[in-house]
This record gives structure tokens, sequence and C-alpha cells, in this order.
């Protein structure tokens, strides 16, 4: 796992969705939250290299949609620790990233 990937990220539970198609989705739990990356407790191991993932942020009810590269997948015996690298991210979901990072750097 790179360690400049996951540098930045901090603890945040909240639920995600998980789609690799239009029939394949799966609610899933954020275990890290970054600027670049995020890593969700999944149910099954994904399919392909690729997701889109959708999570509202805490404290502002904003909807972010990302798509995720696999970066690593970790087993356990309730699921797979799943690392996705953001490979694409609209401006608006960026910002608001952004935003609830500097608001918990600053706090």
């Amino acid at each position: 796992m790179s360690q400049a990937l996951t540098h930045e990220m901090v603890f945040l539970k909240m639920p995600v969705v998980h789609m690799e198609d239009r029939q394949r989705q799966s609610t899933g739990i954020c275990l890290r939250l970054g600027l670049g990356a995020i890593e969700v407790f999944l149910p099954n191991p994904p399919s392909g290299r690729f997701s889109w993932l959708e999570f509202i942020l805490p404290d502002t009810g904003y909807r972010v949609k990302v798509l995720g590269e696999c970066a690593n997948v970790i087993q356990n015996e309730n699921g797979y620790a799943v690392l996705f690298k953001y490979k694409h991210i609209f401006p608006r979901d960026r910002t608001a990233l952004s935003a609830l990072f500097t608001a918990t750097h600053v706090a």
C-alpha cells in the first residue's frame, strides 16, 4: 500500500455506495477518507479495476461521486477492506471534499 496515498487520510465511518455497473451495486462502510483516496469495507471484492463510489459528506449533506481505481484489497473473515485511489472526481465534489479537510485541520 502506497504510504503517500494513505498519509493524509482520516478515520471516518459513513455509508458508501459501490457501483461496478447498473446491476452490481453494494453498500459498504468508509473506513478512511482522504483527498486522493478512500478505504471502504465491502461484503465482496470489486470484480474490476474501476468502480464508482458515492457518499454523503458528514455535517454538510453534500453527495460526492468519484471514480475509484482499486489499489489494494485486504480480506478478513467479515469482508474486504478496499483502498480506492481517485481516478476522477468532479470539480464541485473536490471542492466540497477539500473544504471538509480544511475545516477538520482548522478545528
